[in-house]
């Protein structure tokens, strides 16, 4: 394989533009500061609610589910009462 000069000033940039992106100054701080305590914080909510989400959607699918072999096997559906 032939490596022509243009091919190795890109890997040369490359390597250096990665070097300054690795990470947020968040990452470079103190990690018991209050920005870092706040920046765990928030992923821990985001990741609740994006879980809870997901599990509602599932809940749905599986409600939805016993539905269906529900109607199959007797032929109607019970529908809740409102009284």
């Amino acid at each position: 394989m032939r490596f022509s000069l243009q091919h190795i000033a890109m890997l040369l940039l490359s390597v250096i533009v990665v070097q300054s992106a690795a990470a947020c100054p968040v990452c470079y701080a103190d990690p018991d500061s209050q920005t870092s305590n706040a920046l765990s914080y928030a992923v821990v909510a985001l990741l609740g609610v994006t879980g809870t989400v997901l599990g509602g959607f599932v809940g749905l699918f599986v409600y939805l589910r016993n539905r269906a072999k529900k109607m199959t096997l007797n032929g109607t559906v019970d529908f809740p009462s409102i009284n």
